[in-house]
């Protein structure tokens, strides 16, 4: 398991005020026992820690009021996914949650991802990991038989460079399709991450704003 305060560099033509987080910059940060706490007091914002494996590694950034998780993993199902959070004044709300996942087909050959993004404003329930607590607090319950979704989850090549995939929406007042795409990346990765459709009101067609 790898955790990293690494700075995305974040793709935008107005480049985003984003911070990567640590004990010093933020008021929350990653452990090295996987658990995210708080700088000041200590306490774990989550009763259970990230998942460990060799595979999986994690950071965490801030970009205004809004945290961001990401977790990417190395297994050849390539799982990805990105929580979105506020946290403050004790108080520590999911907004958005992007999981995507690898597949193949045999004949045609085939590269796509599925998945699916949970949108809203909820408190978490600290008692889960943190994006097990994302996806109760966001989705209404574990997404599991919705990761994949071949109707919708399609990884395309862009024209100029960069791959774009589309998943469903789901959420108490959410809906549709989100479009998003990783310029000059051929995986997920929230370094180069651009909402294109149905974004909402702090991702914009670009990354996050100031």
């Amino acid at each position: 398991m790898y955790f990293s305060s690494d700075v995305p560099a974040i793709a935008l033509t107005e480049k985003a005020n984003v911070t990567a987080c640590d004990k010093v910059t933020c008021a929350i940060a990653l452990g090295d026992d996987g658990y995210v706490f708080d700088v000041n007091s200590r306490k774990k914002l989550f009763e259970q820690p990230l998942q460990e494996t060799v595979f999986d590694s994690y950071t965490l950034s801030k970009a205004g009021q809004y945290y961001i998780l990401e977790r990417s993993n190395t297994t050849s199902s390539r799982n990805w996914s990105v929580f979105i959070f506020r946290y403050g004044d004790g108080g520590l709300y999911a907004d958005k949650l992007i999981t995507l996942s690898r597949s193949y087909s045999i004949s045609p050959h085939k590269i796509k991802w599925g998945g699916f993004e949970c949108r809203g404003e909820s408190a978490v329930q600290k008692k889960y990991s943190p994006f097990d607590s994302a996806e109760i607090a966001l989705c209404g319950e574990k997404q599991e038989s919705k990761s994949i979704d071949t109707d919708h989850g399609l990884l395309k090549h862009g024209a100029s460079g960069g791959l774009t995939v589309s998943v469903p929406v789901y959420g108490a007042a959410a809906e549709g399709i989100s479009v998003y795409k990783f310029v000059n990346s051929d995986e997920p990765d929230v370094d180069a991450m651009q909402c294109i459709k149905n974004c909402d009101g702090y991702i914009t067609k670009g990354w996050y704003k100031k």
